[in-house]
Parts: C-alpha cells; sequence; structure tokens
C-alpha cells in the first residue's frame, strides 16, 4: 500500500495538516516534529506522485470539482453550469465534496494535485475559512496546477475567482424590506469567519445606516446551524428567543433560504402573519424558496451561470502562459420578488 498523508497522519497521532506542513519545512511546526515526519516519510518511501512531474505534454482532459455540500441547490446548479462548459470542451470532471471540513478538503486536494486531473475548481470549506489557513492550497499553486474559487473565496490569495457582490445584493434586498414598510429589521446570518455571510451582514447594517434606521445589536442572529434537522430545531429556538425579547420585528433578512425557512415556520408557529407582519426576503432561490408557504423573495445568485464562467476561468488559465495576474469575475444578481414580501398596495 502506497503511503499517504491521510496514512501518515494516522500512524503518528497528528493532523493531516500538520503531516504536510511538516513536509513542507513550514516553520509553524515544531523542529522535532518537523523532523519526526520527515524522517518517518523517508523510512516508509513516502513520494508524493505528480503523473512525471506534471509534464504539459501529458492532458488527462479531467477537471477536478470539491463543493463545499451537495444538497444545497446553489451548489448542485454549479455543477451542472461547470458540466456544461467541460462538455462542449470535451473535458471530463471529477466531484468530491468536502462536507464543510478542512481535512476532507486537504485530501481531495492531494489526490487532485496527483496528476488525474488538469485544474481544480473550489468551493472552500467552513473549517477552511475558520482556520484561514490556506497552505494546502499554495502549495496547489506552486506544483502550477491551474486553481479557481467560486462563491466562498479568500483574500490571502492570488488566485483566480467567481463571486456574487454579497454587499451590494445585501444592500438591495435590505432596501426593499424596508421599501415593502419595515422598519424593525432582523437578520440571520452564518459566523464571522463566512466571508460570504459576513458581506452580506455589512450590506444590511449599511442599508439600515443610508435609510436612518437604528440597527438593534439584539437583532444580528449569529449561528453556526448547517442544513441538518436538529441545527435547524436549534437555529429556530434561537430566534423564537429572538422574536420574544424583540416583538416588533417586522422584516428578517436571512444569509440563505434554509434560514429563511426556518424563520417562516418560527412566525407561523407564533402566530405572525407574512407578509403582512413581518417580511422575509433570502438568498439562493432554490427549490425551498419557490415552494415554503408564502413563498420566499430572493437574491438569485444564478448558479449555472457561476459555474459556466468559473469552467471557462479555468480553461482559460489552462491556455495562459506563466505569470498572468489572478481575474476576478463577479455574477450579476437577481431579486426575485414572492410572497413573502408583497405589500397591501
Amino acid at each position: 500500500m502506497r503511503m499517504t498523508l491521510k496514512n501518515m497522519a494516522q500512524e503518528l497521532g497528528i493532523s493531516i495538516s500538520t503531516v504536510s506542513k511538516a513536509l513542507n519545512g513550514n516553520p509553524e511546526i515544531s523542529q522535532n516534529t518537523r523532523e519526526l515526519v520527515q524522517a518517518f516519510a523517508k523510512q516508509h518511501n513516502y513520494r508524493p506522485n505528480h503523473m512525471a512531474l506534471r509534464l504539459k505534454s501529458k492532458k488527462t482532459k479531467t477537471i477536478g470539482v470539491i463543493v463545499p455540500e451537495i444538497v444545497h441547490e446553489f451548489f448542485s446548479k454549479v455543477i451542472r453550469g461547470i458540466e456544461a462548459v467541460a462538455d462542449a470542451e470535451g473535458y471530463n470532471v471529477l466531484i468530491s465534496v468536502s462536507n464543510e471540513s478542512y481535512e476532507k478538503e486537504v485530501l481531495v486536494l492531494e489526490l487532485y494535485a496527483e496528476g488525474i486531473i488538469d485544474g481544480i475548481i473550489l468551493g472552500l470549506s467552513g473549517e477552511t475559512l475558520q482556520k484561514a489557513d490556506f497552505e494546502h492550497l499554495t502549495e496547489v499553486q506552486a506544483r502550477d496546477i491551474p486553481l479557481v474559487l467560486f462563491d466562498r473565496y479568500t483574500e490571502n490569495l492570488g488566485v483566480d475567482r467567481v463571486r456574487i457582490d454579497d454587499f451590494q445584493s445585501s444592500i438591495q434586498a435590505t432596501e426593499h424590506l424596508i421599501e415593502a414598510g419595515a422598519r424593525k429589521l432582523a437578520v440571520i446570518t452564518t459566523p464571522a469567519f463566512m466571508t460570504v455571510g459576513e458581506q452580506r451582514l455589512n450590506g444590511f447594517c449599511t442599508a439600515l445606516n443610508q435609510h436612518n434606521i437604528p440597527l438593534d445589536d439584539r437583532c444580528i442572529l449569529r449561528t453556526e446551524a448547517t442544513r441538518k434537522p436538529e441545527d435547524i430545531q436549534q437555529l429556530e429556538v434561537q430566534l423564537r428567543e429572538l422574536l420574544k425579547e424583540v416583538p416588533d420585528v417586522d422584516g428578517i433578512l436571512a444569509v440563505n433560504e434554509y434560514f429563511g425557512a426556518a424563520a417562516i415556520n418560527v412566525l407561523r408557529s407564533m402566530g405572525r402573519k407574512v407578509p403582512q407582519q413581518v417580511k422575509v426576503i433570502t438568498f439562493s432561490d432554490g427549490i425551498l424558496s419557490k415552494n415554503t408557504f408564502p413563498s420566499m423573495s430572493t437574491v438569485s445568485q444564478h448558479g449555472e451561470l457561476m459555474g459556466r464562467t468559473t469552467a471557462r476561468m479555468l480553461l482559460d488559465r489552462m491556455d495562459k502562459a506563466e505569470g498572468v495576474p489572478p481575474q476576478e469575475q463577479i455574477i450579476q444578481t437577481e431579486l426575485i420578488l414572492r410572497e413573502s414580501t408583497e405589500t397591501d398596495g
């Protein structure tokens, strides 16, 4: 059996990240640990297989894609867009799911970097953003493997990326709530390390300020809830407590449609009518947005277009000469108005 980073981490009782950093001489790792890992690797003949050093004349005609999760319809749409462009250009697509795990992301990138793909498309995992540890991506870049990030991003890497303008899109969504008559607004958002959620929170706060509406800190609900039923139930408990403490909330911005659906469930259980008493708007424009009761107004992120744009950017990067600076493309969003923000007028 060929020795891998995962095998070494298990044998030595340390993390995959520590093994990777130790092998690359990262000064974050103590000298003793670096020497231990490097000696173990030598003893077990660990050799990264880069397909004959990834000779540029050898093409696999395969793109590797890593998404944070698969149940979210947005990521499914992105994958459809990627596959449409790849198929048209004669490329195969390998799809992996990190399940928001940093270590799974590291393992998949190690597999892809062994030469089975020509380029990588990545949506960063939540744990990667939380750790703010991007060395595994730096290693991919050092191996001259084309890499494009989509949706979630970091300013700490000089890499191609495709995203929406979360800040401006959130301003637009919040302003719609205000125009619909909301004056006491709340937001359901993610932890601060999630760049997308943080940009949407910033847009929410900016819109309130621009309309001279006071921001009540009690109305900012940060949650680490995933799409798991038990997490959503806990989110509903938190939201119910917020609405009891601030009963005059009449507008809610949810940074994704799972949070938006939870908000509608809570409001209905408390006898609060949507949209007559409380208006709700969200992001994504997936199945939930269309099929909640009432249906939810949403910011469409055009996931399939994002996937197509990302795939095209990766293929273009594979054809570019070295030294071309990283590119960024912004996908324009669209406000889709449904029942949850309707007005009597």
